[in-house]
């Protein structure tokens, strides 16, 4: 949302804090400014992925804070009307924002859809875990890429990411066939979920980084059990996701001809 919508309420705030800087020190509400600062400065500088939903602790605390800055100006001047109307506004927008997002849950609530058919509309990926959860069992372990699918998996799994773990070696540039088979082996991984690809285009294109799954294939230690659609969720409230044509393929892992 542009910051011109709330320019009455960030005008008052600040008015209020510089009038009464002198009270500032003084205020009980001192260690708790304190608090959203080092929150805040320790989320910056301190190397972590800087999401804003990692703010949301401190949003209650900065919110009181700059409540009572306005309102404080607020009293002493004659900006109460524009305070009121610019908070107004604010809680409007917001809520119709909420209303409209909410949709997608209250579909699936009130109208009777299947928890199969909430899924597949919001979890990118589900038809791939359905595949899996009826193809393998207690006793082997699939390697995913795709986080959001880890909760629905039944059987045991490995999850795969450059940044969580190194214990499989999957950064971009890594193209050795024979170390990543010994890796998979190593961490008991009997089956690899691939990556989404065309479905008109194979899976022969490209073997580097969380691909290494094509050189598998191509030297015979591996091969592929069954394929699933694939398709991106980029906005559940809005519903927009991929069209068709993306596959993921469940490969089972070794064989015996393989060339490692």
């Amino acid at each position: 949302m542009s910051p011109s919508v709330y320019a009455g309420a960030y005008a008052d705030i600040l008015a209020g804090l510089w009038r009464f800087r002198g009270c500032v020190l003084a205020s009980p509400l001192l260690p708790a400014a304190l608090a959203v600062v080092l929150y805040y400065l320790f989320w910056f500088f301190g190397g972590s992925s800087q999401r804003v939903r990692h703010l949301v602790p401190v949003y209650p605390v900065a919110l009181m804070l700059a409540a009572v800055a306005a309102a404080r100006w607020a009293g002493f001047s004659t900006a109460a009307r524009p305070l009121a109307a610019a908070a107004a506004l604010t809680i409007g927008l917001q809520m119709a924002a909420h209303g409209a997002s909410s949709y997608n849950y209250a579909r699936y609530v009130f109208g009777g859809e299947s928890r199969d058919d909430f899924l597949l509309r919001n979890l990118a990926g589900y038809d791939s875990v359905r595949m899996i959860n009826r193809r393998l069992g207690p006793d082997d372990k699939v390697l995913i890429t795709n986080r959001q699918m880890s909760y629905y998996i039944n059987v045991p799994y490995f999850f795969a990411n450059i940044t969580f773990q190194a214990q499989l070696d999957i950064l971009p540039q890594a193209n050795d066939a024979g170390l990543y088979y010994r890796q998979l082996r190593a961490l008991g991984i009997s089956h690899i979920l691939t990556t989404a690809f065309p479905a008109d285009g194979g899976a022969g294109e490209g073997s580097r980084g969380s691909r290494q799954w094509r050189a598998l294939l191509a030297l015979g230690c591996a091969r592929e059990i069954d394929r699933a659609d694939y398709r991106a969720v980029y906005s559940r409230s809005l519903g927009i996701v991929t069209g068709g044509g993306l596959k993921q393929a469940l490969l089972s892992l070794g064989g015996p001809d393989c060339l490692l």
